[in-house]
């Protein structure tokens, strides 16, 4: 039984702790004009370009590390 009232104890103070935190800034990425293009019928051997705006809405500095194509 003590051992169980410790461990709870233990455990809210953790969880009020952890709830008191200040948020710490992070970035947030918005795609303006939306995640998808549809480039409708495209003929072989047709270039094609697409610009995809990204804009940081965040509150810290944005790193694009990575970009893949689907």
């Amino acid at each position: 039984m003590k051992k169980s009232s410790i461990l709870m104890g233990m455990f809210l103070i953790c969880a009020c702790f952890a709830l008191s935190l200040p948020a710490q800034a992070a970035p947030q990425l918005e795609v303006v004009g939306g995640t998808t293009f549809d480039f409708g019928d495209v003929q072989p051997n047709q270039t094609l370009t697409h610009e995809f705006v990204f804009k940081n809405t965040g509150d810290s500095v944005l790193t694009i590390e990575q970009v893949k194509g689907g």
